[in-house]
């Protein structure tokens, strides 16, 4: 097998790649860097960079997410969104479904995070590795965008399921959340149809939206803003 260099570090194996990742995580693998803020950023070097043995990494992230020791699962969980079309929704969906208890509630250990618990940081990778074929996994994140912090995992129905999150905007998408409800939408037909699908709206709901910053980040805010004000 041809070796691979991979963010700076070269190995002539899979195994060796493996194991190199798995010392990374105990703090001891050979990605650092004196601007690194916690020892997950030159894991995520190795993971962006690591090209055709992506796969490697999906390998040893499962078994992270497997383990019973919860640093070592709150480091797979925390990474798994980078690699989660590697990892595949059945996975995830069956870790969320068949292993609650892992996952619902335990907070995370060792690794930054700006989820609640573990359970989150699967769904956010989920709703990456989403494909139309998962039927399971979009039955999951239809429940789950509807819990108050739903709004973080639109973009996964966004792109596979867009007319059933359309169909129910009004309820499961925060007025506050517009901007993630208008970036999973896959063009700006349906991010009019969107804004209408929210109505309606209050005044104070209409003048809160139009002053959001979020509009800069638009090419197509005008017609968008135009549907606002006449929703």
């Amino acid at each position: 097998m041809a070796s691979h260099t991979i963010a700076g570090e070269t190995f002539r194996s899979t195994d060796a790649f493996a194991r190199a990742l798995r010392a990374q995580a105990d703090g001891v693998g050979p990605w650092s860097d004196r601007n690194d803020a916690t020892g997950i950023d030159g894991l995520e070097r190795a993971i962006n960079d690591a090209g055709p043995w992506l796969h490697v990494v999906a390998d040893v992230v499962r078994q992270w997410i497997d383990d019973d020791d919860i640093a070592r699962r709150s480091m797979g969980v925390a990474v798994a969104w980078r690699v989660a079309g590697a990892i595949g929704a059945s996975f995830l969906v069956e870790r969320l479904t068949g292993h609650r208890a892992r996952f619902d509630g335990v907070a995370p250990v060792g690794v930054p995070t700006n989820q609640p618990d573990l359970r989150w940081s699967l769904l956010m990778a989920l709703d990456r590795a989403v494909t139309v074929d998962d039927t399971d996994a979009i039955a999951l994140l239809r429940d789950a965008v509807q819990e108050p912090r739903g709004f973080w995992i639109l973009n996964g129905l966004g792109r596979v399921d867009v007319d059933w999150l359309l169909a129910h905007a009004a309820v499961v998408i925060p007025k506050r959340a517009l901007g993630a409800g208008l970036a999973a939408m896959p063009d700006t037909a349906r991010r009019i149809a969107l804004v209408r699908a929210m109505a309606p709206w209050s005044d104070e709901e209409r003048r809160a939206a139009i002053a959001s910053p979020l509009w800069s980040m638009r090419d197509d805010a005008e017609p968008i803003r135009d549907a606002l004000l006449h929703a």
